[in-house]
Formats: C-alpha cells, sequence, structure tokens
C-alpha cells in the first residue's frame, strides 16, 4: 500500500508481513486482523541497538536483538512499524505490557518462531488467542543459467 504494507491484492482478509535479512525472507499471512514478522541475524552489525530498542522499564540484561524482532513484529502487525519509537513499547517476555497511543488497547500476540541458531525472527498476530504458527520452509531457487 502506500505506506509500504504488503497486502494480497485477490485476498483482502488475509494480513501479511515480510521481512529480510542476509539469505532469508520470512512471509506471515494470516486471516488475524494484522500480523507482523520480523527475523534478524545475531552475527549481523547493530550498533547501540540496546540505546534504540529497549525500554526504560525493560531489564538491562534482555537481548536487545530479541526485543527488536519482538518489536518490530509487534508494531508491523499493529500497522504502525518503525513510526512508532520501539523504546515506547514495553515488553516482559512475549507479553506486551504497553503500546503508545492508539495502538494501547489492541491485543497483541507475539511467538518466538524456531527457524535456527542463527536466525532470530517472531510473528505477532492481533488477537488475544495464541496463534497456531506452521512454518513452511521453501528451498531456495538455484541460479539461472
Amino acid at each position: 500500500d502506500a505506506h509500504g504494507r504488503p497486502f494480497l491484492r485477490e485476498r483482502a482478509d488475509l494480513a501479511v508481513s515480510v521481512a529480510r535479512t542476509a539469505g532469508l525472507v520470512a512471509v506471515a499471512v494470516s486471516d488475524a486482523a494484522g500480523v507482523g514478522v520480523d527475523v534478524e541475524r545475531p552475527d549481523a552489525p547493530n550498533a547501540d541497538l540496546a540505546g534504540v530498542v529497549r525500554h526504560p522499564e525493560e531489564p538491562a540484561d534482555t537481548d536487545p536483538l530479541r526485543l527488536w524482532v519482538r518489536k518490530e513484529a509487534l508494531l508491523k502487525a499493529v500497522g504502525a512499524g518503525l513510526s512508532v519509537d520501539p523504546r515506547t513499547v514495553l515488553l516482559r517476555g512475549r507479553e506486551v505490557l504497553g503500546l503508545p497511543p492508539p495502538y494501547g488497547g489492541a491485543d497483541v500476540v507475539l511467538e518466538d518462531l524456531d527457524l535456527d541458531a542463527a536466525v532470530l525472527a517472531s510473528v505477532a498476530v492481533l488477537g488475544a488467542e495464541r496463534p497456531a504458527v506452521s512454518l513452511v520452509p521453501v528451498a531456495r531457487a538455484a541460479p539461472a543459467g
């Protein structure tokens, strides 16, 4: 759409989110009102990520990259994306304790994705019930030629 959020033209009843990191693309599709996904590699450079992601009430020993993937997925699901400062979102693990207005009343469930040790990933779905998550690996296409 005009804000960069993906959608399926033929299936307006489905919400879609896309995330990329080196060598990997994650796509989340849901029949909920909103879905968000993020994926990152822990070895990717992230200069002082804690300073741009951690809410003042979140413990200092919380992995900032884990916070990042959870918060980016969450902000995509509510439709805010990174127009909202991740430091204004308060999480305790996967529990959402605080979102800034106008998103504060949204029910969002966060789920970490178990892809492999080289990737951190989370998906967020609008609603109060834990989503059924199915991972469908798709092989890399062979180079043309």
